[in-house]
Formats: C-alpha cells, sequence, structure tokens
C-alpha cells in the first residue's frame, strides 16, 4: 500500500487579503512527486475564482503528478463567503481544469467536482 495525501490548492480569490500561496503549493506538489504517493489536491471555488487561477492549479498538479486527482468543490457559504457558487458555475471550472490537466500531460477524467460534504454534516 501507497501513502496517500490530500492537499488544498488555496487560491488567492479565496484568501483573505488575497494571499499568494501558489510557490509554496508547487514546492508541496514537487515533494509529493519525490515520494511517489497517491495524491489528492482539492480547489475550492468562489463566484470570484477565475478560470485562470484554476487552470493554473490544475496545470501544476499534473505537470507534478500526472496521476494526481483534483477536485473542485463549490463553497458552502460560511464565515467570510455569503454567496454560494453560481449555477453551472462549477462544471465551467471543471472543463477549464480538465483542459488545463490535458494540456499538462495528465488524465482529464481525474478531475472532478464534489461538494464540501464536512459543511452540510456541519463539520469544521
Amino acid at each position: 500500500a501507497s501513502d496517500h495525501v490530500s492537499a488544498d490548492w488555496k487560491l488567492p480569490s479565496t484568501m483573505e487579503g488575497g494571499a499568494d500561496l501558489r510557490e509554496a503549493h508547487r514546492a508541496f506538489l514537487a515533494a509529493a512527486a519525490d515520494i511517489g504517493c497517491e495524491l489528492c489536491v482539492k480547489v475550492v471555488a468562489t463566484e470570484e475564482t477565475a478560470d485562470n487561477e484554476v487552470s493554473e492549479a490544475a496545470t501544476a498538479v499534473a505537470e507534478a503528478c500526472p496521476a494526481a486527482t483534483l477536485v473542485i468543490q463549490p463553497v458552502t457559504p460560511c464565515r467570510l463567503v455569503q454567496d454560494p457558487l453560481p449555477h453551472g458555475r462549477a462544471i465551467a471550472l471543471l472543463e477549464t481544469a480538465r483542459k488545463a490537466i490535458s494540456m499538462a500531460g495528465g488524465d482529464p477524467a481525474s478531475a472532478r467536482v464534489l461538494p464540501q460534504l464536512h459543511k452540510t454534516l456541519g463539520l469544521p
């Protein structure tokens, strides 16, 4: 059995003050690739999330770990976020991610959309 790592890729549009963690995320992906683990990377999408942010994250994940799973999670309104992701936007972002993954040599079917179940279940 190999190690499995689940990670978050925090988009600047979802960070308070627009914090930019992309270089830290890339370093993490490189470390995960070095140990050869199974990798799943989650990207939370809000109304402010731009296509290019998702494309950049998907490309970085596919380049570092072509077998990784990329999960787009539509935001569940809470604390700082009041509005849900507009209807159909998650699917549009999924298509953006799949195109980027394909262009980076990964399997576009490895990207998917999943809800934030922890919020639905009332977990932190």
